[in-house]
C-alpha cells in the first residue's frame, strides 16, 4: 500500500495515516516508517513542513484461513 500526503499550508502540520485491521491475524510484514497501535488501529504519525510531500509504504499480510 502506498499513501502520499502533501502539506499545502504555510505552517507545519501533523499528518496521521490510519489503517483498521479488519480481521484477526492481520500484520504488517514491511513498512518504511514505524507505526503505533492505538485502540487496535495501525497509525503512522508524521510532521510535515510547509509544502512538504511524503509517501508511506507498507505491506499487510492476511491469514490464509479466517474463521
Amino acid at each position: 500500500i502506498e499513501v502520499t500526503g502533501t502539506n499545502q499550508k504555510t505552517v507545519p502540520i501533523r499528518f496521521e495515516l490510519s489503517q483498521k485491521r479488519d480481521r484477526p491475524g492481520v500484520r504488517i510484514v514491511h513498512e518504511d516508517r514505524a507505526h503505533v497501535i492505538e485502540e487496535g488501529v495501525l497509525r503512522w504519525k508524521l510532521n510535515l513542513a510547509p509544502g512538504e510531500t511524503t509517501t508511506v509504504h507498507y505491506t499487510l499480510e492476511y491469514p490464509t484461513h479466517y474463521y
